[in-house]
C-alpha cells in the first residue's frame, strides 16, 4: 500500500459511544507568546505545521518542532492533535499514546529550539506542558483532517 507522506492514513482507537469526549478544538491549546510567536513566522514563512514526537507511552513529551507547512514528511501513524489559529500540531503514535488523555499547551519562551525548528533564529523556542484529563478525547489524524472544513479561525 502506498500513501503518500502528506496524507498519511491511520486506525482510529475503538472507544466507547457512551465517552464524553473533549472538543478537537481543546487539546492543543496556546499562550498569548505563543500565539505571537506563530504570527511573527507565519508572516515570514507562511503557513507553519508543528510536530512533536516521543519515546513512546509514559515518556515524557520532546520540544515541539515548527515547520513549513508540507517541509515535515509526516508517516502513516502521525496522529493530529489539534491546531491553533489554523496552523496544524501533530505528535507521533507514540506520543499520541502517552498523551490521549490530556490536553497540550503550547507556550513560547527565551531558549534554544530545536536544530530544524524555525523559531531556532529567533532566540525563542516552542514548549508544551500537558495536563491530565479525566475524561476520553476524540482523535484526529492528517487523512481525517483533509475532510474537515477550513481549520482557521
Amino acid at each position: 500500500m502506498n500513501i503518500a507522506p502528506s496524507s498519511p492514513s491511520v486506525h482510529h482507537p475503538r472507544r466507547s459511544s457512551a465517552a464524553r469526549l473533549l472538543p478537537w478544538s481543546e487539546r492543543i491549546l496556546a499562550t498569548a507568546n505563543a500565539r505571537a510567536l506563530i504570527a511573527r513566522l507565519h508572516a515570514e514563512h507562511g503557513p507553519l505545521m508543528f510536530h512533536q514526537a516521543g519515546a513512546g507511552a509514559g515518556a515524557e513529551p520532546s520540544l515541539p518542532l515548527c515547520f513549513v507547512q508540507g517541509d515535515f514528511p509526516l508517516v502513516e501513524m502521525d496522529v493530529l492533535l489539534g491546531d491553533i489559529g489554523g496552523t496544524p500540531f501533530y505528535v507521533s503514535h507514540g506520543q499520541y499514546r502517552a498523551l490521549e488523555h490530556s490536553q497540550l499547551r503550547l507556550d513560547a519562551t527565551e531558549g534554544l529550539a530545536g536544530v530544524f525548528s524555525l523559531e531556532r533564529s529567533t532566540g525563542m523556542r516552542f514548549s508544551t506542558t500537558v495536563r491530565p484529563l479525566l475524561r476520553p478525547v476524540a482523535r484526529r489524524t492528517a487523512a481525517t483532517s483533509a475532510a474537515r472544513p477550513d481549520m482557521r479561525g
